[in-house]
């Protein structure tokens, strides 16, 4: 439902200016898919461990609609690395649940992970994508697809190179490549392009928020790997991301300062019998947003949040130590 459409809700976000037409647009920090499946990702592990280990009733149950919430924008993005994070983690804590022996939180997990269908079957019926984006990433077969013997792909374009006359090479035009898609929606080509301009300046890099003005913009390829013409202006991997614009040595500081409080979480959780659900919760809310990074970007509107959780984390360590 577009809530745009509720008188109050446009009057409280859209001010009454005379230039702004039908076909203006609004544009948030969140303004990519990608950056919505990460951020649903991190805030689902968070609040599924809470509502598996939450010991008081409307505690959990709180938190049992604020992972329902989550769940529903991970699926709304429709876009699969945030399903694949969580379908890495949630293992993950089951497992630690058994070698913790707390087999009754193994129980209460199994439900709501079965629960949560009742929010998936009614998305996944409005649009097939869902499906695709989701368990699609690992079943290929959708049962939900209304023509399953209709279904094909088509190309973006017709898979063809461009052919030109012999007679237009005075003016140095080049041959286009066949249209397509990369590995990773284009990521495999990214990547292979910024590894390689790291390495020309891997110590100081080329400084933060410039890999637009450094990529090749002009190499021809680029329609092999995004079906068209594009501009290029992030590599789609924090860790390149920050390679890139602070050389190798800003990205080994980077983990190093974030490895600090995660290692002692990792010690907390081997030695202790009794642990802090939260501590858990943001420990696996961390993970999930360093999962993402490998094929998202660093954003404000997302970024922020992963450094509250590990501020957060800091503070629970010090407190425990009191």
């Amino acid at each position: 439902f577009n809530i745009l459409k509720l008188s109050f809700v446009e009057n409280y976000i859209i001010p009454d200016f005379e230039y702004i037409s039908e076909e203006s647009r609004i544009w948030g920090t969140l303004s990519n898919p990608n950056y919505i499946s990460g951020i649903s990702s991190t805030l689902f592990c968070l609040f599924f461990i809470l509502s598996v280990l939450e010991k008081k009733i409307k505690l959990r149950i709180t938190n049992i609609i604020l992972l329902t919430l989550s769940f529903v924008i991970l699926l709304s993005s429709v876009s699969s690395s945030g399903f694949v994070t969580i379908t890495i983690l949630i293992p993950i804590f089951l497992v630690f649940l058994m070698v913790k022996k707390q087999f009754k939180q193994v129980l209460i997990s199994v439900i709501l992970i079965f629960a949560l269908s009742i929010a998936y079957i009614p998305m996944v019926n409005h649009n097939e994508r869902v499906w695709d984006e989701t368990i699609g990433q690992f079943v290929k077969s959708n049962p939900f697809h209304k023509d399953l013997a209709q279904k094909i792909e088509k190309p973006l374009a017709e898979n063809k190179p461009v052919i030109v006359q012999e007679n237009n090479n005075q003016y140095n035009i080049p041959e286009i490549p066949a249209f397509g898609v990369s590995w990773g929606s284009g990521r495999g080509y990214i990547w292979k392009q910024a590894i390689s301009l790291i390495l020309e300046k891997p110590i100081l890099g080329y400084g933060l928020d410039t890999f637009a003005f450094h990529f090749p913009q002009n190499d021809v390829n680029i329609v092999k790997a995004f079906g068209g013409f594009t501009i290029i202006d992030k590599p789609h991997s924090m860790y390149l991301g920050i390679a890139f614009g602070a050389g190798v040595f800003g990205l080994i500081s980077y983990l190093l300062m974030i490895a600090s409080p995660i290692i002692k979480s990792l010690i907390y959780f081997y030695k202790g019998k009794e642990f802090n659900p939260f501590i858990l919760a943001i420990v696996f809310a961390l993970f999930a947003y360093l999962l993402q990074s490998i094929v998202n970007d660093s954003v404000i509107g997302y970024s922020v949040i992963f450094f509250v959780f590990l501020g957060v984390l800091n503070s629970m360590f010090l407190e425990e130590s009191n």
